[in-house]
């Protein structure tokens, strides 16, 4: 094992972990269902994708924010994401339009993304568990958006209400309440 650079945790003796591996299909590597639902603590049991965001943008495990029926916040963070995320969409169409691209702001998620993937075919464990390890990817998100709204000069102001907004949102969901731990 030294000096092997795809070493884990789960390759050294005495690892004890107490979830045991899932199983993992393509259909866990294309289902969105958890967005349609906003299933918000199961999740990461069968999709990749939901289960990702809904662990790094909330308490997919229940360690922070207590289970809720249905959670009116989680629901109103998933929704306003989806606007950032098309200006990260059409920024980085931009880019790939342009004549002097970024090649490594391009190739950067991508090795990041099949990465993450690899990792997920290795150790089935929750996708929220290596989804830690995406957080790496805000550097070439930032910069996709700031692509997209570079010629909008104008629209700075509402973009900066709905970051604020979207702030607000992340901080409302994990504020931890006292009354959750009574």
């Amino acid at each position: 094992m030294y000096q092997n650079p795809f070493t884990t945790s789960v390759d050294f003796p005495k690892f004890h972990i107490v979830q045991g591996p899932g199983y993992r299909d393509i259909k866990f590597f294309t289902d969105i269902s958890g967005f349609l639902s906003l299933d918000l603590f199961k999740a990461h049991h069968y999709s990749l994708w939901s289960g990702t965001y809904f662990s790094w943008f909330y308490d997919g495990h229940n360690v922070i924010v207590p289970v809720q029926a249905f959670s009116k916040a989680g629901a109103l963070l998933v929704i306003a994401s989806v606007p950032l995320f098309l200006m990260f969409i059409f920024g980085l169409i931009k880019e790939l339009s342009k004549k002097d691209k970024s090649y490594l702001m391009i190739l950067y998620p991508i090795v990041l993304f099949l990465s993450y993937i690899a990792y997920t075919i290795k150790l089935p464990f929750y996708s929220s568990v290596k989804g830690v390890f995406l957080i790496s990817s805000i550097i070439p998100f930032t910069y996709f958006v700031i692509r997209f709204l570079a010629p909008l000069k104008k629209y700075y102001v509402v973009f900066l209400m709905y970051m604020l907004f979207f702030v607000f949102i992340v901080v409302k969901n994990f504020w931890i309440l006292k009354d959750w731990y009574n």
